[in-house]
């Protein structure tokens, strides 16, 4: 059985990106050991188990973190409750066959996913709409890093938000389709994807953050000239040599 990556242990910050770096240049070992749970705000996704071991980890993190709310909102009518899901007070991990996450309770108080970390390995494929019978809105912090094996892969129209360094070092990595729903983009987010030569950003962006592309090589952003992330880059490309802004026509 080929390994799959798990996330259920905490890491501080630094730890995450020394690890992360480290899993783009060599296989992680099995059942490696990581640092105790003292900062749950971190994630670390750079290990490698298989299968039995990702199920049983997961478990465990349910049992850890229990929720904290017993208000569960109802799942749509043609979905079957089969995940246990958190509000936005709670900190434990949903697992599906290819996929960490959580439910979160937005602003609005509505329910959603958010991805913490890639668990497959299909090498292209269309990032999910829904899980655990609700729409995914975030791909959280480093969500997708170190997967040196993702070609390409398409982001789906109720996704609002890509975290920090979500898919920094995938190094294989060339082709990626936004729909224009993305708002913010986090630091690091594309850093050190070696083989991605160019990218279409989506007029919706609002937010952007440093050094998205740190680490590329040469790319050829594109966004229209009326867009918010063209004025933003025009202003910037100066500073980051390897980044070239060009209108979408």
């Amino acid at each position: 059985m080929e390994p799959h990556l798990v996330t259920c242990f905490a890491l501080t910050e630094d730890e995450q990106e020394r690890l992360c770096a480290r899993s783009a240049k060599d296989t992680p070992q099995k059942s490696a050991a990581v640092a105790q749970k003292s900062h749950p705000q971190h994630i670390v996704m750079c290990f490698a188990l298989e299968e039995d071991e990702k199920k049983q980890l997961c478990a465990e993190s349910a049992k850890d973190d229990p929720p904290i709310s017993s208000t569960i909102p109802p799942l749509p009518q043609d979905d079957e409750q089969t995940e246990p899901f958190q509000t936005k007070t709670d900190l434990y991990y949903n697992c599906s066959e290819n996929y960490v996450y959580r439910i979160v309770q937005e602003d609005t108080n509505d329910f959603s996913a958010v991805i913490i970390k890639y668990t497959g390995s299909i090498s292209s494929f269309h990032v999910p709409d829904r899980l655990g019978g609700y729409p995914v809105t975030k791909i959280g912090d480093y969500a997708f890093s170190g997967c040196a094996f993702i070609t390409s892969l398409a982001i789906p129209a109720s996704i609002t938000s890509i975290g920090k360094s979500a898919f920094s070092y995938c190094t294989s990595l060339t082709e990626v389709n936004m729909k224009d729903s993305i708002r913010s983009i986090g630091s690091l987010a594309f850093s050190y994807c070696t083989s991605l030569k160019e990218i279409v950003l989506p007029d919706s962006i609002e937010t952007f953050g440093k050094k998205v592309f740190k680490g590329c090589g040469r790319i050829a952003v594109y966004a229209a000239p009326s867009s918010f992330i063209f004025r933003y880059l025009t202003q910037r490309t100066l500073m980051v040599s390897n980044v070239r802004i060009k209108a979408l026509r």
